[in-house]
């Protein structure tokens, strides 16, 4: 019965962005992956579906992502940008990623881990991965490197009761993803 309720209001309130059954659509995360920001634990999802991300709710869960425009030099760029796309799997040939990773552990390992690994706490995604939520091609890469997009979902816990939030956590969950 929870999961149907959980279906039907995901239906209802998630879907216009998520996509049906959670395949994500541009710009909008898959849910059915195991690719979380903010972890993919029941405990976890129901934060962000009772506080949202970036929303006026108190206990949001928020992240900065830093434009580099004007602390690194457009040199320096190049080389992150060429040493973030050999973590997507995509690397330029020929181009050192040495220079990339050394600005790499100095900028971005606190958020996205040493290992590219990304960090649930700081809603830092994993960069070594298949699945990117901006765009996986180098002119994303320089774009959210440059000019970063951050996403926002509301707070749903003034629209949906405590039992209804949880029947729609019990249903992300299950799309697949949840840890």
């Amino acid at each position: 019965m929870a999961q149907t309720a959980g279906r039907i209001t995901f239906a209802d309130n998630c879907q216009p962005c998520h996509g049906a059954g959670g395949a994500g659509r541009p710009d909008y995360p898959a849910l059915g992956d195991d690719v979380w920001l903010w972890g993919g634990t029941f405990e976890a999802i129901q934060q962000t579906v009772t506080a949202g991300i970036r929303s006026d709710h108190p206990d949001t869960r928020a992240s900065q992502m830093p434009a580099f425009t004007g602390v690194l030099t457009p040199e320096e760029l190049r080389a992150m940008t060429d040493h973030v796309m050999g973590l997507y799997g995509s690397p330029l040939s020929g181009a050192d990623t040495a220079a990339g990773a050394k600005i790499y552990a100095t900028n971005c390992s606190d958020c996205h881990g040493d290992q590219s690994q990304g960090n649930h706490e700081k809603g830092g995604p994993r960069l070594a991965a298949q699945v990117h939520l901006y765009g996986g091609d180098r002119a994303s890469v320089e774009r959210q490197l440059t000019r970063p997009r951050m996403g926002m979902m509301p707070a749903w816990n003034t629209r949906l009761d405590a039992g209804t939030i949880k029947a729609l956590t019990l249903y992300v969950h299950h799309l697949g993803g949840g840890q």
